[in-house]
């Protein structure tokens, strides 16, 4: 009777740790699977703006020197247009950037973006009153010496926050990594318990059963022999 209320009491034991275990896996793997999905929200939608950001200003700063060397008013108005079109869309993706921007937040590389975002507006603006004005050799010679090495110091920040929004992104991606396996496995030690259990219950009946065969089939000492009033006269 006692060793069947035993038996049943860690049968009990045995379903409630497996249901604990199976709830802590489940709260474990949802909030892996919300960290990942919260990463990825970050990251994804940041660098394809980025990627349009590069897309837009490359296609304004083509469309300068084709305005500039334009064999006609008209092939000049559509350059011109074409520059205002990229320059209009590359404000948008630096409003988008802005709102996404969590996971580069207050670093340098944030920073040097958006300097040289308004850097790179100003001076087209520059360059847009020299051609209205007509003064196009005025305004090769701004686009060459100003415009033209803005634009590249602007690709190099876009490019620098792009790098930043990768190296972060990996680094949480290692970190969560690295935690689903710490917590994996002080699951996977809480699940097997039972194998312990019988472990270390195997090992103690191992070691009374010795100890009991010692007992029996070992010979009494000496004074215990004298002791035990049979040798007396």
């Amino acid at each position: 009777m006692k060793f069947t209320r035993i038996s049943f009491s860690l049968l009990v034991l045995l379903l409630v740790s497996n249901l604990t275990v199976g709830v802590l896996s489940l709260f474990f793997l949802r909030s892996i699977n919300d960290r990942y999905a919260a990463l990825i929200d970050k990251s994804v939608p940041l660098l394809n703006d980025l990627r349009g950001l590069t897309k837009n200003i490359s296609m304004a700063q083509r469309s300068t020197l084709r305005a500039i060397v334009a064999p006609t008013p008209g092939e000049r108005t559509e350059m011109l247009e074409r520059l205002r079109k990229g320059i209009a869309d590359a404000e948008i993706n630096i409003d988008e950037i802005q709102n996404e921007a969590d996971l580069i937040e207050n670093t340098a590389q944030l920073k040097t973006l958006l300097a040289m975002h308004r850097q790179y507006i100003g001076q087209v603006r520059q360059f847009l009153d020299l051609i209205a004005g007509g003064n196009l050799a005025a305004a090769d010679s701004f686009n060459r010496a100003s415009l033209r090495p803005t634009y590249e110091s602007y690709i190099s920040a876009v490019e620098g926050a792009a790098n930043q929004v990768e190296h972060l992104g990996a680094d949480l991606s290692h970190r969560y990594s690295a935690d689903a396996k710490y917590y994996g496995n002080y699951l996977m030690a809480f699940a097997g318990w039972p194998l312990l259990a019988i472990g270390v219950g195997g090992t103690v009946t191992l070691l009374l059963l010795g100890i009991l065969l010692f007992a029996i089939f070992t010979p009494p000492p000496p004074w215990r022999k004298s002791g035990d009033g049979m040798d007396a006269p």
